[in-house]
């Protein structure tokens, strides 16, 4: 079985974590994704739930790649956006920049 790169690692966990029934782009939005097909979570914390969708994102990455080749996702949460982590290829960007 091929080894897959990150782009494509990653593409999988947001597919999986939005629930989308096809790949995303590369210059789709994560919280339009999330709002198009994702669960009655919401997106970034709002005071009253006690997960949001980006801490799940997150969580999902990180086991992702536990897996060789493995990264350290050091960025959180509150990276995305609001924060410079807007998109998937900015998500991308981000998982190949963590050690």
């Amino acid at each position: 079985m091929p080894a897959f790169g990150i782009q494509d690692r990653v593409i999988g966990v947001v597919r999986n974590w939005a629930r989308m029934p096809r790949d995303p782009q590369g210059d789709e939005q994560l919280a339009v994704l999330w709002a198009t097909f994702g669960r009655n979570i919401p997106f970034q914390p709002d005071g009253t739930a006690t997960v949001a969708a980006t801490s799940i994102l997150i969580d999902d990455l990180k086991t992702e790649f536990q897996n060789p080749p493995s990264r350290n996702i050091n960025f959180t949460a509150k990276d995305i956006d609001p924060g410079d982590i807007k998109t998937v290829d900015n998500l991308v960007q981000a998982v190949s920049e963590s050690s």
